[in-house]
């Protein structure tokens, strides 16, 4: 009896133990995450009055980019050189772009929630990434989840050689899915890089922004960090 009690008792200390090692892990994340918050990159940047609209979106968890794409396809966009994809979509003048995990990705198809092990693993374990893209019709409405940039043409091919340069080139082209994304006018592609908590989907899309030289936060692991300066 006694031996249980013990076996019990241990077992209390070491859940607690692991619970406060898991607290003080997330508690020194998020303030790391603080930190690289208000930490400015492009301190000097300043909105231009004209130029080229540029739209940052985010649903609450997850950031995208749309850009406009009409004639700057050739100059700019390789990824509209595939034939399919020109044909289709020669009328839609924007296009937006998100990096993200694979296996998180993959999981989301039909409106499915991705697994807790897939979660877990997605943010403990560097994993392949897939770019995802997105063709629009027309934009949405500005407001708290769509900031709209203004760039100037050097800025704009800036932001738009980050993008080239986070798809995975095979044979000197971008590796397309096969199957389709969410809907009729999305797609996946691989990417370069490793997905991980300290590498995350918003953390490219600061990089992206920083790499045109907008005024962004130093570390941008969660949305609200993306969009803290913008």
């Amino acid at each position: 009896m006694n031996v249980t009690k013990q076996g019990v008792r241990k077992g209390k200390i070491y859940l607690v133990r692991t619970l406060g090692i898991i607290i003080s892990l997330v508690v020194l994340y998020m303030i790391l995450a603080g930190i690289g918050m208000v930490i400015p990159t492009n301190s000097d940047y300043q909105t231009a009055s004209e130029g080229i609209p540029v739209f940052v979106t985010t649903n609450g968890f997850h950031t995208d980019i749309i850009l406009p794409v009409q004639n700057r396809r050739d100059k700019c966009f390789r990824i509209l050189q595939q034939p399919d994809l020109s044909a289709k979509y020669a009328n839609y003048p924007y296009v937006s772009f998100g990096w993200g995990d694979r296996n998180f990705y993959i999981e989301s198809y039909n409106n499915h929630f991705p697994a807790v092990t897939t979660i877990l693993s997605t943010l403990f374990i560097p994993g392949k990434t897939l770019m995802h893209i997105d063709f629009y019709g027309r934009l949405p409405r500005t407001g708290k989840q769509v900031k709209k940039l203004m760039l100037t043409p050097e800025q704009y091919e800036r932001l738009v050689d980050f993008i080239n340069t986070s798809f995975f080139n095979e044979q000197d082209a971008f590796a397309k899915l096969p199957q389709a994304g969410y809907y009729d006018t999305d797609y996946f592609f691989e990417a370069n890089g490793r997905y991980h908590l300290f590498n995350t989907c918003n953390v490219w899309t600061g990089e992206a922004l920083a790499a045109a030289g907008i005024k962004v936060s130093y570390w941008t692991p969660l949305e609200s960090a993306v969009f803290y300066y913008l």
